[in-house]
């Protein structure tokens, strides 16, 4: 490999990290905006105050989740199949598999998470119910180092600490201070909260290895959408006229505002899911979740603004040490993160059949299996394949760039590996850029067979 070959890979690895960082973000900002316009919603009577009153908080976030949760399944839907395809989404969808199964596992962690944060929101206040669950990178780093061999390094281990300490200094004190009141059982569901949202990142990152995060997202919320459905149904059966979610819903559209507030709330939290996903396969579950806790720094920076609410001193500058661990688990780790995976990188020479037929599997699954019928191959070479027989060449240049983006989202995950590279005179992707010679990892082998991709 040529110097300058090298510092191509280099600096795609770098961009690809800087994006991770981003997306996440970005998952951060919308968080905090979209749990701030709850609050506003809930606490000047517009929202759960007028149409429902906050006397069963419990119901309230019922209410929101599911709500919430049809609108973000419509959007994200919309927004997959206009990124994939109709045809992609579809097979996806109507073949349930161990990948549908992970995702089906994200929305149950999810959308139990989801309520539960809600209910904490009309509890306490959502300052308070964000900030909480601000602990979760370090067991989301934990799940993913024990089950798939994240790498973390020492620098990201210290910011992690430091996460840690902050959050356990910004609202310990408070729940000691009112145990046995309401904050107790806030703290409860706090911890609840921060496990279940850790669960989730790990699952949905080892399940993203054969999709790409806006299918992974629009997948998820469909499948809580139907448990919302089912639950609704169930509980209306066993409890008919006690449950009236119908007429409770009717009260709050009837009301613009909390029309208004519920749609922007949906769409800042679909896309914080789409970036909150997307940050995994660029720069891994532990600096995804990490950069996502500056969500509680936003939050309280944003209430000082927009609500000229004044938080303590102490919630202040625990907001900043927080801010400054994120920074350390974040900084000078991009030029080191190629792979990151600490997993058998061992070329599979082998030709290796695959499980069912490429139209049925997604574009990221075919394109790792195509990879695995072969002894290598170029980058090039796969799009060709790939893209052979579509009309017109803006579709066609489309697909070949998540082509590319799907093999540099696989060889940092470890599923491939470039065993040569190259530059491109011009023929291929564009003058100047990287291409990459491709060969399946024996990790990937081992993924691609426990997902019945491949048969042995």
């Amino acid at each position: 490999m040529s110097i300058s070959t090298s510092l191509l890979r280099d600096r795609q690895n770098i961009a690809r990290y800087n994006w991770g960082f981003r997306f996440a973000l970005w998952c951060a900002l919308l968080w905090g905006m979209s749990y701030l316009g709850l609050d506003i919603m809930s606490k000047n009577g517009v929202f759960i105050g007028q149409a429902l009153s906050q006397r069963n908080p419990f119901y309230a976030g019922y209410l929101i989740a599911l709500m919430i949760v049809m609108v973000e399944a419509v959007i994200s839907t919309i927004w997959a199949i206009s990124n994939n395809s109709l045809q992609e989404w579809w097979q996806l969808i109507r073949r349930f598999d161990r990948i549908n199964l992970q995702y089906l596992l994200c929305a149950v962690c999810g959308g139990s998470i989801a309520w539960l944060s809600f209910v904490a929101a009309n509890l306490a206040s959502v300052t308070f119910s964000v900030a909480m669950v601000m602990f979760y990178p370090i067991i989301g780093t934990l799940i993913a180092r024990l089950w798939y061999r994240e790498k973390i390094f020492k620098q990201g281990v210290i910011g992690l600490i430091i996460i840690g300490i902050s959050c356990a200094c910004l609202y310990l004190p408070e729940v000691l201070y009112d145990i046995g009141n309401v904050f107790f059982v806030v703290f409860l569901i706090g911890i609840l909260v921060g496990f279940g949202w850790s669960f989730e990142s790990a699952i949905a990152a080892r399940a993203m290895d054969a999709t790409s995060a806006s299918l992974a997202v629009s997948v998820r919320f469909i499948y809580e959408a139907v448990l919302w459905i089912v639950i609704s149904l169930v509980i209306a059966f066993l409890h008919p006229g006690s449950f009236p979610v119908t007429s409770s819903i009717a009260l709050v559209l009837s009301e613009p505002r909390s029309v208004l507030f519920l749609s922007v709330a949906a769409v800042a939290l679909t896309f914080n899911y789409y970036a909150w996903y997307q940050s995994f396969l660029f720069c891994g579950v532990c600096r995804g979740l990490a950069v996502s806790d500056i969500s509680g720094f936003v939050i309280v920076m944003a209430s000082m603004i927009l609500l000229a609410s004044q938080p303590s001193l102490i919630a202040v500058f625990v907001c900043l040490c927080m801010f400054f661990g994120v920074f350390l688990v974040y900084y000078g780790q991009a030029s080191r993160v190629g792979v990151l995976r600490a997993v058998d990188l061992s070329p599979v020479a082998a030709r290796l059949a695959r499980g069912r037929p490429l139209r049925t599997m997604t574009l990221k699954s075919a394109i790792l299996v195509t990879v695995a019928e072969h002894q290598g191959i170029w980058d090039y070479e796969l799009a060709e394949k790939l893209t052979a027989g579509m009309r017109g060449t803006r579709i066609r240049n489309r697909r070949c760039k998540q082509i590319r983006l799907a093999l540099v989202e696989a060889a940092a995950a470890g599923l491939v590996v470039p065993v040569e590279d190259a530059i491109d005179n011009g023929n291929h992707f564009g003058e100047g850029a990287l291409i990459s010679n491709y060969r399946l990892t024996a990790f990937g082998r081992q993924r691609l067979l426990t997902m019945r991709l491949l048969r042995k």
